[in-house]
């Protein structure tokens, strides 16, 4: 699963480490003045296979905050402390 640019992007989120990619992102506020950030993901096949099969993908947030993220088709297997 990788990060793409989108139509509506309007920033982007710096990877700060090696096998962190940059991620495309909207920043953007609802009416109500709630602000939020939006990213696009493209799945390979594998993967959309794995999804129509399970119908099943987990976000994982890095961290106290929510970016950066990680999203997979499969959830995470080490042991958390």
């Amino acid at each position: 699963m990788h990060p793409i640019h989108f139509e509506t992007a309007n920033g982007t989120l710096r990877g700060t480490s090696d096998g962190v990619e940059d991620l495309p992102v909207r920043f953007g506020a609802y009416t109500t003045g709630e602000r939020f950030v939006e990213s696009c993901w493209r799945l390979g096949w594998r993967e959309r296979l794995r999804v129509l099969r399970r119908g099943r993908i987990y976000l994982i947030a890095l961290g106290r905050s929510h970016p950066p993220v990680l999203i997979q088709t499969q959830a995470e297997r080490k042991e958390t402390k």
